[in-house]
């Protein structure tokens, strides 16, 4: 039984009234030693982890004696696609944007959108949006966008200037890289060979060739052209005419600029 001098009812209970004896204090240091080994050697052992899994979104925690903890749902981060960049805007944390020109970029703010774009825009310091696609180079990154058409009928049939129109619904690139195009006759031209223009708005922007006698043609864009939403792509019909040219195919290897 371990001694104290004093006494202290809400603790340890009544004392002796008088300092230890050698004996009586060598007894209190040998139990206090002899606990603090017991814990030292004999402490209860921890309930550890002994593995956790993963399957899908649910984890589980299995503990040393067998005891499992769980399944807990993790969260998942979700992705938002939100189209194209709008101004004036309430985006969240994990939105992609395209915007067109640049590419395609996350939010990593939660913020409203200015009335422009602003690839360096920060909040506090930090950086609103991140790139995760670039479309720098239109005419070497643009997503491939073929515009192709066909006209069944004579070329000197047309009662119009215009073989073929297309209005774009997005931006679209056309390179002047003559080989990336493709044009075609079912029947070729007999007796003049038939050149028909390509314009941009109504202005010439190439034109396509072909030979007396030769079904493929060649297509021509004289540099470079970037057409807008909304502006019109357009064939027009060969100035000479011929009685057996008929059966146009053509297939422009546009790009989408994003």
């Amino acid at each position: 039984m371990t001694l104290y001098r004093t006494t202290d009812n809400t603790r340890w209970g009544a004392g002796i009234g008088r300092n230890l004896t050698a004996a009586e204090g060598d007894i209190r240091n040998w139990e206090i030693d002899q606990a603090i080994l017991d814990l030292q050697t004999t402490r209860p052992q921890p309930n550890d982890i002994a593995s956790i899994t993963v399957v899908g979104a649910a984890m589980t925690i299995t503990l040393t004696d067998g005891t499992p903890i769980g399944p807990i749902t993790l969260p998942v981060a979700a992705l938002h696609w939100r189209n194209e960049w709008a101004p004036f805007t309430v985006y969240e944390l994990l939105d992609f944007v395209t915007v067109e020109g640049l590419g395609i970029y996350s939010v990593e703010i939660a913020h409203t959108s200015a009335a422009t774009f602003d690839a360096a825009l920060l909040i506090s310091g930090d950086g609103v949006y991140r790139q995760v696609w670039a479309f720098d180079d239109a005419a070497t990154t643009g997503v491939i966008y073929d515009i192709g058409f066909f006209y069944q009928d004579l070329l000197s049939a047309s009662v119009t200037d215009r073989l073929w129109e297309m209005v774009a619904a997005r931006t679209l690139f056309l390179p002047a890289t003559g080989d990336q195009h493709e044009a075609s006759l079912r029947e070729a031209p007999s007796t003049a060979a038939q050149v028909l223009a390509i314009y941009h708005d109504g202005s010439q922007i190439g034109h396509i060739d072909f030979a007396i006698g030769q079904n493929a043609g060649s297509v021509t864009i004289t540099a470079d052209e970037t057409i807008l939403k909304g502006e019109l792509l357009e064939v027009g019909v060969p100035p000479l005419t011929d009685p057996t040219a008929s059966g146009l195919s053509v297939m422009f290897a546009a790009q989408r600029v994003i």
